[in-house]
């Protein structure tokens, strides 16, 4: 039966199903190409100190409704001191959530670090912080234009830092930044 015949007796086909908001950050997260990020966190002496970092993501599927994250890149925690790095996140979407695990054991030993939720401002936050050796990691996941914004904030007897990684997506046939 057609759609017109089907609008005549009534019937009015049904649209198909909205994304369901982890999906879409998902779908975000599998555009990536590059991120950036900047660290501040107190030094020894009381002072806050400032670390920049680059780099490039490989993004692969991982089963259903899952992605690899793969970064490398460099990371300067001071002027004049750099350090390549590699490591790798896996995000799940499970239910309402998106779930995040590192794979610093590789990928048949994931570690869960935290399950995010829709939050009020439009972001998404940990529903409860991870937990390493007294230090608590809380997250939040925030669309910011064509890239996303992952944000780490640690807290401790070992450590007090934040952590905002910029993913960055190709805006245009060129490139990020061209339309």
């Amino acid at each position: 039966m057609s759609g017109v015949a089907r609008l005549a007796e009534g019937r009015v086909p049904r649209p198909s199903a909205p994304q369901a908001p982890a999906t879409v950050m998902l779908e975000r997260l599998r555009r990536v190409q590059e991120f950036r990020f900047e660290a501040r966190w107190l030094d020894a002496d009381g002072s806050f100190v400032t670390g920049h970092g680059a780099g490039r993501t490989t993004v692969r599927e991982d089963g259903n409704q899952t992605l690899v994250v793969d970064e490398s890149g460099r990371w300067e925690p001071r002027p004049g001191q750099t350090l390549r790095f590699h490591g790798g996140y896996r995000w799940s979407v499970e239910g309402e959530r998106l779930s995040v695990a590192h794979l610093r054991r590789g990928e048949n030993r994931p570690v869960a670090l935290v399950d995010l939720v829709p939050s009020p401002d439009g972001g998404w936050r940990s529903v409860k912080p991870f937990l390493c050796g007294g230090d608590e990691y809380s997250a939040h996941l925030r669309a910011d234009g064509a890239n996303t914004v992952f944000r780490w904030m640690v807290r401790g007897p070992r450590k007090a830092y934040t952590l905002a990684i910029t993913y960055q997506a190709p805006r245009g046939p060129s490139g990020p930044g061209e339309e």
